[in-house]
């Protein structure tokens, strides 16, 4: 498929699931940049901006539904650290490009998850600082 179409067909589909017809312009980013990655994520090249997408409260959509295109969309200076379990759970794959001690959000869940999805790396993650900023 052209470039072209998957961006036409990409426009006839969020018009069908919106109501409205495709506007970078005129989409609310800071509320609904969520809604892109999450029902468009198949669509990524044609809907993806770094400079309007809502890191701040939407990185974790990125993480859980676009992490096919992780490396297109990866920015540790953007993404919302608060999310990281995320990058645990849905992008373990590219864990030696995110992985970052110093940024990496330590609560329960997030450690959790590593537990859970990065056992690979655990020889990497399990440290004494991390644990210590647990307790």
């Amino acid at each position: 498929m052209s470039k072209l179409s998957k961006l036409e067909e990409f426009k006839q589909k969020f018009k069908d699931e919106m109501q409205v017809d495709w506007n970078p312009t005129e989409f609310d980013w800071n509320a609904l940049s969520f809604v892109l990655a999450s029902t468009f994520c198949q669509y990524f090249d044609c809907w993806w901006d770094s400079e309007k997408y809502n890191w701040r409260f939407d990185s974790w959509a990125l993480a859980k539904h676009c992490s096919k295109h992780f490396r297109k969309w990866w920015d540790p200076k953007r993404f919302n650290w608060f999310y990281a379990r995320d990058l645990a759970r849905y992008c373990c794959q590219y864990f030696d490009i995110w992985w970052n001690e110093d940024l990496y959000w330590v609560d329960e869940d997030s450690v959790g998850a590593l537990f859970e999805h990065c056992k690979a790396y655990k020889h990497k993650w399990y440290t004494k600082k991390l644990i210590s900023k647990l307790y």
